[in-house]
């Protein structure tokens, strides 16, 4: 079926999630907004400015959204990545700046201490087409971030590792053979 002109603009109306803006006001949404456009899944746009682990984070708490998974991309003017140092249990970090489009963007949201926990990954080139990538601590958008988010109704928890420092998830679905 071909696609119709105002069906996708109809949905997001219909599902709007925001931070308490008037819907009868749209010019003055220049944050996060976000369409449900399935029983489980999210479409959401950042905007220039915001800052994607925050905004995410923020979404998570008020939909209540304690596991899932996202995917995106779009473009950061700053982007702070970490490579952990196994020997050293630790991460380092760099930060980005420019005209950085992103290559690649996923994470996932769990609980770590009975708060939402994200652990994304990202991959950026900048203007010489040169590529980076690693554990996202921080991005800020330009001019925007388009998320594909899927949920779960469950819990998975993380719990810190002593051995690698890390906080691993911690499953226990007994009925999963391995």
């Amino acid at each position: 079926m071909p696609f119709k002109k105002g069906i996708l603009n109809r949905a997001v109306k219909q599902n709007f999630f925001s931070t308490g803006l008037d819907l009868k006001s749209q010019k003055e949404v220049k944050r996060l907004f976000a369409a449900k456009i399935g029983e489980s899944t999210y479409m959401i746009r950042l905007a220039q400015g915001e800052e994607l682990m925050h905004e995410m984070r923020a979404f998570c708490v008020r939909q209540n959204i304690r596991l899932g998974y996202f995917t995106g991309l779009g473009a950061v003017r700053e982007a702070e990545l970490g490579v952990f140092l196994h020997d050293e249990g630790r991460y380092d970090t760099q930060t980005f700046q420019g005209s950085l489009e992103i290559l690649s963007l996923h994470g996932n949201i769990t609980l770590k201490d009975d708060s939402v926990h994200l652990h994304v990954h990202l991959g950026i080139g900048d203007e010489a087409f040169r590529m980076y990538g690693g554990h996202l601590n921080r991005a800020v958008i330009m001019p925007t971030c388009e998320i594909i988010l899927h949920v779960f109704d469950a819990t998975v928890i993380r719990v810190r590792d002593e051995a690698s420092g890390l906080s691993l998830l911690q499953l226990h679905d007994q009925s999963a053979e391995v």
